[in-house]
């Protein structure tokens, strides 16, 4: 009897010992893949300039795009903030670099990537790595409420005071008008837009034409004393970077989830009290 228990003993101390060696052996199968998943994030981890971190370069003096808070140092804007988003969603440390525009398109390598309210254009693209558009601008020709002018479309402007911005899209559009169809307007050319609605509001100029961008605090809200009356063709905005083609599709995987969690049209309600990225969404 004394040797039957010393067998079965025996035999538990051999089970309890093989199964201490199984576990054992288990936790380094799952601790090795665990490391070898770690080492895998890490080599494919997206390069940038400074590891870990995301060099955003951007003209931060448009407003609501990208612009400083009351304090003169910290970035905010609907740029500033998907930047934000981008390298959060990327692991990474997001940092606004401040450059003159002309600087900021003649020497992007300088940058991890390029948020500064860039349209995509064929010219850019043959130098530039452009991610999927994520909000669109357009022209708009505004008139008080009250206005008793009919015109609906620019073409309609014969001997009307314009006003627009100099060395803007609208300035270009002007132009071309004049210079195709032969329209003759009075011309007012303004440095910034809050003298252009200024002009209209005093009846000193019958329209205002720019873009949505500039005159959104003047149109969005409900008790606007402005109307739109006409709407040009879109144009799109892209993130751009010179070389780095993996960060670009990586940028655009992280455009694709913030338009399905509706993260786009929060920041567009936000920053412009209107919806001007759905169109961009539509036009990949």
């Amino acid at each position: 009897m004394k040797k039957i228990k010393i067998v079965s003993y025996l035999f538990l101390i051999i089970i309890l010992f093989l199964l201490i060696i199984t576990c054992k052996t288990a936790s380094n199968i799952v601790q090795n893949e665990l490391d070898q998943t770690t080492n895998t994030i890490l080599e494919t981890r997206i390069k940038t300039i400074d590891s870990g971190n995301l060099k955003i370069g951007m003209t931060i003096d448009y407003e609501p795009m990208e612009y400083y808070s009351l304090d003169g140092i910290t970035p905010i804007g609907f740029d500033v903030s998907l930047g934000r988003q981008i390298a959060q969603k990327l692991d990474l440390k997001p940092e606004f670099i401040n450059v003159d525009w002309f600087e900021l398109l003649t020497i992007p390598e300088n940058y991890d990537i390029i948020i500064s309210s860039l349209v995509i254009n064929s010219a850019r693209q043959s130098i530039l790595n452009f991610s999927k558009p994520y909000i669109s601008n357009f022209l708009i020709m505004v008139l008080p409420i009250n206005s008793r002018i009919t015109v609906k479309n620019p073409n309609e402007l014969f001997m009307h005071n314009v006003a627009f911005l100099s060395d803007t899209l609208a300035d270009t559009y002007l132009n071309e008008l004049i210079t195709k169809y032969g329209l003759i307007i009075n011309k007012h050319l303004f440095e910034n837009i809050e003298k252009c609605f200024e002009q209209l509001t005093s009846g000193n100029v019958d329209v205002v034409i720019t873009d949505i961008f500039a005159a959104y605090k003047y149109i969005a809200h409900i008790n606007s004393p402005f109307k739109i009356v006409w709407r040009g063709e879109y144009e799109y905005f892209g993130i751009a970077n010179i070389g780095n083609v993996s960060l670009i599709k990586a940028i655009d995987s992280v455009l694709e989830e913030l338009f399905e969690k509706g993260t786009m049209l929060r920041f567009s309600n936000e920053f412009f009290g209107m919806d001007i990225v759905t169109e961009a969404r539509k036009n990949w």
